[in-house]
């Protein structure tokens, strides 16, 4: 486990409780998981006011740093997007 990784999991914990956010380690980096319930409205891509204090947990965390936004969608399919710098 990486020292970000337990940072993580040490501001996100409530969330990680709740079920509406995990954390994980994979061979191409530390992966954080929003699950719709959680952050989004059913079938919405836009954000619920109250999931950002969560957002906001995580970029102090994160930094500078560049992240990989990846969109699940149905069947466990994955799209990356195209990178535009850091967030």
């Amino acid at each position: 486990m990486t020292e970000i990784q337990k940072q993580l999991e040490n501001v996100l914990a409530s969330q990680i409780r709740k079920h509406t956010v995990s954390v994980t380690l994979t061979k191409e980096g530390i992966v954080v998981s929003l699950r719709e319930m959680g952050f989004f409205d059913s079938g919405s891509t836009a954000l619920r006011p109250e999931a950002k204090p969560t957002l906001a947990e995580f970029v102090k965390v994160i930094g500078p740093r560049r992240v990989r936004v990846r969109d699940r969608r149905a069947h466990g399919q994955c799209s990356d997007s195209q990178p535009t710098g850091s967030f």
